[in-house]
């Protein structure tokens, strides 16, 4: 190559943007060594010269004039922008008359040649104007896309067959396609092994220490008990809150079902005895009767549709009747004291609170009467035996363990957490 560029490319402003990509995908094509038996092919096409200052009006400055002549070919970004451009024109008139027209390649982006329009023709007049302008050879991005153009350039500028090219191109852009999508795959796989080895390692690390967990909630669950026999209620109830997790929604730590069962019979009541003896006068026939948890209170079931709680010591009633639809069979306190299960003729059983009378839970229906209800004696459940078809007791949760631990972790009165000293006795630190 005896000139300094392989082409100048000439455009409006506007129009900068597709003048960059043309001169990066001139500048990074590669021919191959061997195209039709051409040796003279050179691997890239560059540089080639894309003016990226403005032009004032006039004559063409010194040093575009210079990259003019220093160039093999033009090539005019052509749009109804550049067309009313006189720089453009001025750089398209400077080449034809160096005698160089048949190297001057129009690169239609936008617009129609020699349409007679203002408003679409894409010509500078200098082209216009040119002897034998019809059968100037344009790259018309409109008719074959932006890609092709480009390649039908190249094969102007070397004397190559477009049809040649293109095809070559085409085979060269699948093959590229294949190759990354073949390298995306396998970054893919690879991802896909990493990620499972992590989540393996997670898993066993998380597995480690989760085994370490339940043995240390165990440990203090068992230590917690004998605390709890010494008497040291409040220490026991401690160890028990530190066993169990923070949010059973989220867990901190695993459950173990010994620091549940430890933190509920610290959370009994501890018994004062049975007062003195009263009668409690009913109208109908009492069908079941049983003391609270500490003697306080008594609760009695009859055949009045009702259930009521009872001073213990002086006999007189405390809450409003616990009203059912028919008798009721049974009537249980909770081991807590808090609550009282009844069991009616009406194929229902109903928690109440046993200081205000409330009912606390909808109705645990059945399919025929129920003749008894009863707390677990952890308070966790409640069972219910009933004549039905199915001829079957049930089972029902009660109450959350979320409400009990929540009861001790939001004490605004106590703090139930293990001391630091308490931690290090039982090597939790």
């Amino acid at each position: 190559m005896d000139k300094r560029y392989y082409a100048f490319i000439s455009y409006k402003r506007e129009d900068e943007k597709q003048a960059k990509w043309l001169q990066d995908k001139l500048e990074h094509y590669r021919f191959p060594t061997n195209l039709n038996g051409r040796t003279d092919l050179q691997k890239n096409v560059r540089p080639i010269f894309r003016d990226v200052t403005d032009l004032t009006p006039g004559i063409l400055a010194e040093e575009i004039n210079k990259a003019l002549n220093d160039s093999q070919w033009l090539i005019i970004v052509c749009s109804p922008r550049s067309a009313k451009s006189p720089w453009v024109c001025k750089e398209a008139q400077s080449f034809i008359d160096s005698g160089r027209t048949d190297r001057i390649i129009p690169y239609v982006i936008e617009g129609v040649p020699f349409s007679g329009d203002e408003a679409t023709e894409c010509y500078p007049e200098a082209l216009l104007n040119m002897k034998g302008n019809k059968e100037l050879l344009a790259a018309n991005v409109n008719e074959i896309g932006r890609e092709a153009a480009a390649i039908k350039i190249l094969a102007r500028m070397f004397g190559l067959r477009f049809d040649t090219l293109w095809q070559r191109h085409t085979r060269e852009q699948k093959k590229r396609r294949i190759i990354w999508g073949t390298i995306a795959a396998f970054m893919v796989v690879v991802s896909m092994l990493i990620s499972g080895y992590f989540y393996w390692a997670n898993n066993e690390i998380k597995e480690k220490q989760n085994k370490l967990l339940i043995s240390q909630s165990k440990y203090l669950a068992s230590e917690a008990q004998k605390e709890y026999d010494k008497g040291n209620i409040t220490k026991a109830l401690r160890m028990a809150l530190y066993a169990l997790p923070k949010d059973l929604k989220n867990m901190d730590r695993p459950y173990v079902p010994e620091a549940e069962i430890m933190l509920r019979e610290c959370d009994k009541p501890q018994k004062e005895g049975i007062y003195s003896r009263s009668i409690l006068q009913h109208v109908n026939s009492v069908n079941s009767a049983q003391f609270s948890p500490d003697g306080k209170y008594i609760v009695t079931a009859f055949d009045d549709n009702t259930a009521r709680v009872w001073d213990a010591k002086t006999g007189e009633p405390v809450t409003e009747p616990l009203k059912h639809e028919d008798s009721v069979n049974s009537a249980q306190f909770s081991p807590d004291g808090k609550y009282i299960v009844t069991a009616s003729y009406d194929y229902t059983a109903r928690v109440w609170d046993a200081k205000t009378g409330e009912p606390v839970t909808e109705s645990l229906r059945h399919d025929g009467p129920v003749y008894s209800a009863q707390f677990s004696p952890n308070g966790k459940y409640i069972v219910t035996a009933s004549w039905e078809w199915s001829k079957t007791a049930r089972v029902w949760e009660f109450p959350p363990l979320e409400e009990l631990i929540d009861k001790y972790r939001n004490d605004p009165e106590h703090d139930w957490s293990l001391t630091d000293e308490e931690k290090a006795e039982y090597s939790l630190e």
